[in-house]
């Protein structure tokens, strides 16, 4: 909080918002989040994913065991776990939208190995995972059961569909045509 020469305090609103993160040196801290309080955003404050897609290095975060402000840089952060009620609203809007949920594998070297849902929001022109991933935004959200994991993509080693696909047909596969014999009498 800043003070000024007239004695009136400032401070920018703040959601404050549970989180646990991780580390690239196995760090796991829980605590909470601040996030901006927009009176554009249809949840009343802006998302998790978004904040932690905007262009600042740093983040602030409340630890559960201090009662200090420790500033994070994002480039050493690989996940992120909120609770999905935080962004309840905006899940509400994607259901009844066209965008569509894929089932995928995401792996992170030997950290993280998670399967759940990834929302494709994708252009008319990209309809694959694969464009889904390679979209500039930094980090993404796996939705798994009441959880979302917002990873950071530089840790991605790799993504599995989990879409079953049909079997691949060999070139050397032939149609076998049933002929009888003729019976003899």
């Amino acid at each position: 909080m800043l003070t000024s020469d007239l004695g009136a305090t400032f401070q920018i609103p703040k959601l404050e918002a549970s989180a646990e993160l991780l580390f690239t040196d196995n760090r796991r801290l829980r605590g909470k989040l601040f996030l901006s309080i927009l009176p554009s955003s249809r949840l009343g404050h802006s998302s998790v994913l978004d904040g932690l897609n905007e262009d600042q290095k740093f983040f602030p975060f409340l630890s559960d065991e201090s009662n200090r402000v420790e500033i994070f840089n994002k480039d050493f952060l690989i996940e992120v776990i909120i609770d999905i009620k935080l962004d309840q609203a905006e899940q509400n809007s994607i259901l009844e939208s066209n965008i569509w949920i894929e089932k995928v594998e995401v792996q992170c070297g030997n950290n993280i190995t998670l399967t759940g849902n990834v929302v494709l929001d994708l252009p008319p022109n990209r309809a694959r995972v694969l464009d889904f991933f390679n979209l500039p935004e930094h980090f993404f959200a796996l939705q798994k059961d009441d959880k979302s994991h917002i990873i950071n993509k530089k840790y991605v080693t790799s993504v599995r569909e989990m879409t079953l696909l049909p079997p691949p047909q060999t070139q050397f596969e032939t149609k076998k045509r049933g002929r009888t014999k003729k019976k003899s009498s």
